[in-house]
């Protein structure tokens, strides 16, 4: 990871004009410095939390400003975050107005799968229909069943609308235990219907990072 510095993703969204991507970056960061971003094809921020023993303040001054100027752009706010901490973050995020993508279908804690508060809550936010949920990451689940179950609940839900899918790439400290070809042969066993995955796959992308 590198933190805020998000040169390298700037310079690609600058050549390939077609590409969208999410940045990371400090909570003081100027409404200015936003807006260019917004230009190059920068559609949302990272709150990449989950790892960390003590999240930062998300109810501070600081975040507050980031969350509604994110709002104000027409961004996404994209959590990564432990599922005891969703509940605060989920509502502070709302608050603000802006839409909110929570990855890895919010990784409930270990052996709770579907009946994890945090992940309940997720199955509600979508219903208010300005959340979005990524189906990545089956094999950081314990037990590895429970993506499954987590998968054909958000499904149920929501037939497949406000859905996407992600590779995890590059499967960080999993580089020599998964493969691209794992994750799609997931994604097919998530969701058997073809029609419904070209939907994940295709049009709820662009909805999500184009429109």
């Amino acid at each position: 990871m590198h933190g805020e510095y998000n040169d390298y993703v700037r310079d690609a969204l600058r050549k390939y004009r077609r590409l969208r991507a999410t940045a990371i970056v400090s909570p003081s960061i100027s409404v200015y410095e936003l807006e260019r971003m917004r230009d190059d094809g920068f559609v949302g921020i990272r709150l990449m939390w989950r790892t960390l023993a003590e999240a930062p303040d998300i109810t501070s001054p600081a975040y507050r400003r980031l969350l509604r100027r994110v709002a104000d752009l027409g961004w996404h706010v994209h959590l990564i975050e432990r599922a005891d901490r969703l509940p605060a973050m989920m509502q502070e995020i709302e608050a603000a107005g802006g839409r909110m993508v929570i990855d890895h279908m919010g990784m409930p804690e270990a052996g709770k799968g579907v009946d994890d508060p945090g992940f309940r809550l997720v199955l509600d936010a979508i219903d208010r229909g300005n959340t979005w949920v990524k189906l990545s990451a089956g094999y950081r689940f314990k037990p590895p069943s429970a993506a499954m179950d987590c998968a054909r609940q958000l499904i149920r839900r929501t037939g497949g609308e406000r859905l996407v899918w992600a590779s995890d790439w590059p499967f960080a400290a999993y580089e020599n235990q998964v493969t691209y070809g794992e994750t799609l042969a997931a994604l097919s066993e998530w969701v058997p219907d073809a029609a419904m995955r070209l939907r994940i796959g295709g049009r709820n992308a662009l909805e999500l990072y184009f429109m």
